[in-house]
């Protein structure tokens, strides 16, 4: 999958001792009948959020995608699903409370 990066600027987060930048932009999945919220692209250290999906729907794609790289640097790839289901509950409480980061990306849709 080739990435277009825009001008806007990304955000960057510390993931396991890798610099990942997080990028929203319009995606699309290979298969049309489904939609595509985010994806980890391992080997360029860049996490995806669908920029047409709601805020609060980028939040959570953002905690699922973050939980991929974390268990794909850890070796823990088959753990994926138990662990998001584990964090998943305490995880969106904790972040129902931050308030709008400026580096974030913005679409308030």
């Amino acid at each position: 999958m080739g990435v277009k990066m825009s001008n806007k600027k990304a955000m960057e987060l510390n993931i396991g001792g890798h610099l990942y930048k997080i990028v929203e932009l319009p995606l699309e999945h290979e298969d049309n009948d489904k939609e595509l919220y985010g994806r980890h692209l391992v080997k360029d250290n860049i996490i995806l959020i669908n920029e047409g999906i709601e805020k609060t729907r980028k939040l959570e794609t953002l905690i699922h995608e973050i939980l991929h790289a974390i268990c794909y640097n850890t070796g823990l790839q088959q753990e994926m699903d138990r662990l998001q289901n584990i964090a998943w509950g305490k995880l969106i409480r904790e972040l129902e409370d931050v308030p709008d980061r400026e580096d974030f990306p913005k679409n308030d849709k």
